[in-house]
């Protein structure tokens, strides 16, 4: 069997959601390992700088801009960048010890590190990047020698052949890895009048914020129903949460904490509202499940809201009054806009990048740079 070895970082859950997918696929076929080298050869640096990611995307995203704007003129394909020279000797006993027959990065700085490898001495294995940005893609994805690039869709794919100038035989949609457990359901299919419209809130920023979404996602109209799904901030947003849930009737909020159910609970939910990070825009788009973001972080998240209007699937609503006017008017005869929606999602079919993904792996020695 092929033995594949698929990097990643978790630095937002998108690099880890597409990592995990291609992995679950493929390892029906090859003998997988999927690692987080950063957190492995660093782990303390990686635990500070993740909470720094995360601090700096939530409080400050002005100064992320600033810093993702920056990327794009940086360029790594010099050599092993300032502080991570730990990261390539992991990476080197990796390859050296595992001797994988090919290698899958989900996060843009693995191929600089190969590349340097390789240029090393280090036994070269043929490598691809899944980009997991659409449509704001910065230079950092871009300049190393992968022999292929995968990248969600026609859009991306134009502007890194007609503007970022890689070769088109390089650049291949695959749309994005989702796990193949994310589909259409069929419970959220069709809705009219005096039905519960089931919205699945994944809430952000600060209780009081949260508070308000859910009230005016409530006040939109009597049929809807919401299940919140907290994660990792339970302790911060429950207590908002559970009291805005309690006004409204036991009924109508349904409140989960972590949970690995995200799948049917897409498949069986009319609408998600939530951030506009890479995993959860594209599975809601595997799913056929319309979206309203409530948060992105600027730069690279901008592109998934871009993708979702251009393919009619979604918008951004930016305070708790435009997310009730949305709700409203996708509900507004017998739910017509949202229907458009659900028709667009459907004949769009971003689904399957996994699959794909998993196939172009097994064919990579047929590929040069």
């Amino acid at each position: 069997m092929k033995r594949v070895l698929i990097l990643t970082a978790g630095y937002g859950d998108g690099h880890n959601s597409a990592a995990r997918a291609v992995g679950e696929v493929l390892q029906e076929s090859a003998e997988v390992r999927v690692c987080d080298v950063c957190a492995e050869a660093l782990p303390e640096v990686f635990k500070w700088t993740k909470r720094l990611y995360l601090w700096m995307t939530a409080r400050v995203p002005w100064l992320w801009r600033c810093l993702y704007d920056l990327s794009d003129t940086s360029d790594w394909s010099g050599g092993v960048p300032p502080g991570l020279g730990p990261v390539a000797v992991r990476l080197r006993v990796m390859l050296d010890e595992w001797k994988p027959d090919a290698v899958v990065c989900t996060f843009p700085l693995y191929p600089y590190l190969l590349d340097v490898l390789f240029r090393q001495g280090v036994h070269r294995v043929p490598y691809m990047t899944v980009v997991t940005d659409s449509l704001a893609i910065s230079r950092t994805w871009l300049e190393s020698d992968a022999r292929l690039f995968a990248v969600s869709d026609e859009g991306t794919r134009s502007l890194l052949v007609e503007e970022k100038g890689i070769a088109p035989d390089r650049v291949v949609v695959t749309h994005f890895p989702v796990s193949p457990k994310v589909h259409a359901g069929d419970e959220a299919k069709s809705w009219c009048a005096g039905q519960a419209f089931k919205v699945l809130y994944v809430p952000q920023g600060r209780p009081s914020l949260v508070e308000e979404e859910l009230v005016a996602m409530l006040d939109a109209a009597p049929e809807v129903r919401v299940t919140v799904v907290l994660g990792h901030k339970v302790r911060r947003l429950y207590r908002a949460v559970h009291g805005a849930a309690l006004r409204a009737g036991r009924d109508r909020v349904r409140i989960l904490g972590w949970t690995h159910r995200m799948p049917q609970l897409l498949a069986s939910h009319h609408v998600l509202v939530g951030k506009a990070g890479g995993a959860s825009v594209h599975e809601a788009l595997a799913a056929e499940v319309p979206v309203l973001v409530n948060h992105f972080v600027p730069g690279q998240e901008e592109g998934n809201t871009e993708l979702l209007h251009r393919l009619g699937g979604g918008r951004f609503v930016s305070t708790p009054a435009e997310l009730r006017r949305a709700l409203q008017f996708l509900l507004d005869q017998d739910g017509s806009a949202w229907s458009v929606m659900k028709q667009r999602l459907h004949q769009a079919r971003m689904r399957g990048g996994a699959v794909h993904i998993a196939e172009l792996v097994q064919q990579l020695d047929d590929f040069h740079v």
